[in-house]
């Protein structure tokens, strides 16, 4: 989510910097308004949408994945909360750097190597002990958490302070790539 928001976000904001819209970005208005950011953030939450869809989709033919049907609400609510939280922060930070030469490999590096030490591969608990005190203050590794409790425990966990958190780190997110994009123009 991070990494793709970034991309984004630089191109549209070189374009509206240089004022080549009219052939290489016909649906970006040439100046930033609620709209650009809303259907900014829509595109990454359905492209987002139909990539978790495939990925499940795989899991469940090819690797008998079976998460229980009163699980799915939960995680669908926790993954939209999450994705529009990282599409903010991938505004924040598409918007800071200045040039893809920074913005590439910077973001490669960290979000390949968050998905490994955040329990993406494999359970936090199952990680080195230096690795699982990095992730006492990564979110990332309390989302993968969250999610693998909500769709492998026995019983579903406690929510509340997933739902609380998380309108609160979307409203963020969001609010500080908005004014990161408007800063930069």
């Amino acid at each position: 989510m991070v990494y793709g928001r970034c991309n984004k976000c630089k191109t549209c904001l070189f374009a509206l910097k240089t004022g080549r819209l009219t052939r290489r970005f016909p649906l970006v208005p040439s100046r930033l308004s609620g709209r650009f950011l809303f259907r900014s953030q829509s595109k990454v939450l359905i492209t987002t949408a139909v990539n978790v869809g495939i990925a499940l989709v795989v899991a469940i033919v090819f690797f008998g994945l079976r998460i229980p049907l009163d699980r799915w609400l939960a995680l669908l609510i926790t993954g939209f909360g999450v994705a529009v939280a990282a599409a903010g922060i991938g505004l924040a930070i598409g918007a800071a750097l200045r040039d893809y030469r920074t913005l590439q490999p910077l973001l490669g590096v960290l979000m390949a190597g968050s998905f490994f030490v955040s329990g993406g591969y494999a359970s936090v608990a199952t990680l080195p002990p230096a690795v699982r005190t990095f992730d006492m203050f990564w979110p990332p590794a309390y989302v993968f958490e969250t999610m693998q409790a909500m769709m492998h425990m026995a019983v579903l966990p406690d929510l509340s302070s997933v739902f609380i958190a998380l309108p609160l780190a979307a409203g963020l997110g969001v609010a500080f790539g908005a004014w990161m994009v408007r800063r930069v123009l």
